[in-house]
């Protein structure tokens, strides 16, 4: 009887789990979109790509993606636990880390502690760059699809921020910020760009490789980014 409940309990817990996690995903990719939208305004406030811009820790993600799936760090292992029984609170514990990492991360750009250890790059952004790359080596092997998608949202518009400053760093310190409302544009960008890709992961999901999940969120997020460079 007992036993039972468990298994209930168990896949009841995971289809939960696996509706919080897509709403975990679509406001990721909300947030993301406006982000990648309005990269140049921030780094035009930033004076460039330096690691005292916020959110830079977040492109040890797609490095550390990279690196699981060639070198593949204790995936036998997490696909074990993934087998068992606790696989069944995966998607509700993937959609926690989420909320966590991110929740970390913002805090450590605005704490003033942020800037206690050497130069801007503090000792709680440290532990924020720990926490991303330990939750891409984590969970790709046990959500490929999901954790490609997150690397290649960011990935896209971190390859316009630094293709920007490198070759236009000078242009872009000196000239002026967006127009007004560029808030309210990249509202209505994010609006747009989450049913967007939602439309092409459900399609992918039908049989898309994991690298396509990657492609498909990493191009969206790459075309928002020119497209806000223009703005």
């Amino acid at each position: 009887m007992a036993a039972g409940i468990a298994y209930v309990v168990g896949h009841v817990t995971h289809d939960l789990g696996m509706v919080v996690l897509l709403l975990s995903l679509a406001l990721f990719t909300f947030i993301v979109s406006g982000a990648a939208f309005l990269v140049d305004e921030s780094l035009q406030q930033r004076h460039g790509f330096s690691v005292a811009l916020p959110g830079v820790e977040l492109l040890i993600v797609p490095l550390g993606t990279m690196a699981s799936a060639h070198w593949r760090f204790g995936w036998q292992s997490l696909n074990a636990l993934r087998s068992g029984r606790a696989g069944l609170y995966f998607p509700l514990l993937m959609s926690a880390a989420l909320a966590g990492l991110f929740s970390y991360l913002v805090w450590s750009w605005t704490t003033p502690l942020s800037t206690v250890g050497p130069d801007e790059f503090g000792v709680v952004r440290w532990v924020g760059l720990a926490l991303a790359a330990a939750f891409a080596l984590i969970w790709l092997p046990l959500f490929p699809r999901v954790t490609a998608t997150l690397a290649g949202m960011i990935a896209g518009p971190a390859l316009v921020a630094v293709v920007a400053f490198v070759f236009f760093g000078v242009e872009m310190q000196t000239s002026s910020s967006g127009p007004d409302g560029s808030g309210g544009a990249a509202l209505f960008v994010g609006l747009v760009a989450t049913p967007l890709w939602m439309v092409g992961a459900i399609w992918l999901s039908q049989g898309g490789r994991t690298l396509l999940h990657a492609a498909w969120g990493g191009g969206l997020m790459l075309c928002l980014a020119i497209w806000g460079v223009n703005y």
